[in-house]
Order: C-alpha cells, then sequence, then structure tokens
C-alpha cells in the first residue's frame, strides 16, 4: 500500500528481513518473540513482537511449535535461587540407546543451572546436578533459602540424597511436586519439550556424543543468547545474575 498514506506499514526491505529470518536455518531453534526481542537489543529492526507475528502470518510462514496442553499450576518465584526444579526425560537416540537427561533449573530466572546425561534412573545424578547449581549459587549470593522441587521418581526420594541435601549450608529443603506442595513441576518440565522440540530429533541424532553436543548447544543458546518473552526481553542469564540491561520496547510499532 502507498506508504504515505499508510505510514504505520512497514517499508519493503524492513518485510524482507523479516521473511529471510523466519526462515532461516540459525533461528529455527527460537520462538518469533524470541527473534523480535533479539533484533530489538541489536538495533536490526525496532519493531514490536506483535508487529513479528503478524507479518509471519501476512507472509504465511510456518514454524516450529510447542502443542500447546493443559498449563498446571506452577510456583511463581520473586527472586533467584528460591525454587530450583530438577527433572529427568529419556531420549533415544538413532542407533538405538536409550539416555536419561537430567536438568535442574531456577525458577526466577528459567536458566538451566545444571545438567547430566546417563544411562540409567539414578539419585548419583541428582545429586551431583544440585551440587553443580549450589555452587553456582552460592557464588551469586552466600546464605541460600531455597527450596528445591521434583516429581515423586526413585532418583529424588533416596534417602542418600535427602541426606546430601541437609549437608548443604543455608536453609535448603526438597519438596515432592503436587505432594509435599500444590504446584506442578511444569518449569523443568518445558526444558525438556523445548529441547526435544526445538533442538534434538530422536531421529537425526544419531549417537550419544552427537547428543552431548545438542545439549550443550541447546543449554548455551538458552541461557545466554535467546530472549525470553516471559523475561521482557532478557535472557535467562541476565536475569540469575540481576544484569538486566535496559531496552525501550515502548512505542514499538
Amino acid at each position: 500500500m502507498c506508504v504515505r498514506k499508510y505510514g504505520s506499514q512497514l517499508l519493503k526491505p524492513q518485510v524482507e528481513l523479516i521473511k529471510k529470518t523466519l526462515i532461516s536455518d540459525e533461528y529455527t531453534h527460537w520462538p518469533v518473540a524470541s527473534i523480535a526481542y533479539h533484533f530489538q537489543r541489536m538495533g536490526w529492526l525496532h519493531v514490536s513482537v506483535t508487529t513479528w507475528y503478524k507479518y509471519r502470518r501476512l507472509l504465511g510462514i510456518k514454524r516450529l511449535r510447542i502443542k500447546n496442553t493443559k498449563k498446571l499450576v506452577g510456583i511463581i518465584s520473586q527472586k533467584p535461587n528460591e525454587y530450583w526444579h530438577v527433572d529427568i526425560t529419556y531420549f533415544t537416540t538413532n542407533n538405538g540407546v536409550k539416555h536419561c537427561i537430567y536438568f535442574l533449573s531456577d525458577n526466577f530466572s528459567r536458566k538451566i543451572l545444571a545438567w547430566r546425561l546417563a544411562f540409567e534412573v539414578n539419585w548419583k545424578y541428582v545429586k551431583e546436578c544440585i551440587e553443580d547449581a549450589y555452587l553456582i549459587a552460592i557464588s551469586v549470593e552466600r546464605s541460600l533459602n531455597l527450596e528445591i522441587v521434583t516429581d515423586g521418581g526413585p532418583e529424588n526420594t533416596h534417602h542418600s540424597l535427602n541426606e546430601f541435601i541437609g549437608t548443604l549450608v543455608g536453609n535448603i529443603k526438597k519438596s515432592i511436586a503436587l505432594k509435599d506442595v500444590k504446584f506442578s513441576n511444569s518449569p523443568a518440565e518445558s526444558k525438556h519439550k523445548t529441547f526435544k522440540s526445538f533442538y534434538a530429533d530422536e531421529k537425526e541424532t544419531e549417537h550419544t556424543k552427537q547428543l552431548i553436543e545438542k545439549i550443550e548447544f541447546f543449554i548455551d543458546d538458552f541461557n545466554i543468547h535467546r530472549p525470553m518473552h516471559v523475561l521482557k526481553g532478557h535472557t535467562p542469564q541476565e536475569v540469575y545474575i540481576s544484569n538486566k540491561p535496559v531496552f525501550d520496547f515502548v512505542g514499538l510499532r
């Protein structure tokens, strides 16, 4: 349409940039909102998230997306290291090997603090994740008032794991989701869903080494590079260390 008469529309080069980006392999792993925030932050295209979605629809571009499921009530924390979530998922590579992926994430920042890849379900891997995350947390704040939320699996209820948590300095306890607390463990489950939906396909992952590479890429990308809509355009790493850059997303078209 006439640019002078319809001044709110994007210019042709801007539309071309949106089209090129949305079909690019470089941003296959990112939702449209993350791309929009990233381009705003970099100064490449100063338009709103809704405008990106509008032009994606007008251009008829289809992207990978996580299927909508019934959302359970989750914990909403007020600061980092208030609630952690631990969860495990299974991943079978194309050569038939079954793996167990452990993720431990912070509720407030969404950052994945620790992970393990194993061939079995065992409390020791949960312990190692908690130990790694604990060392990160105490480098940020010396005194922890923390609740670790897990599901009711045997790897999370082993007495040796409880004893280990009891040795950590601070007010730290472990709770079973939907049992000890009324909230679900959905924040942890969502990380596995994102990884499997956007970063790794079982049929396209040939062996353990390749799976490790994909997990490492996912965690680096998810924590440090990909802005999140729920974090108002910040990355999990920025929110976790309270280093939130100031971005003006107001007034975007």
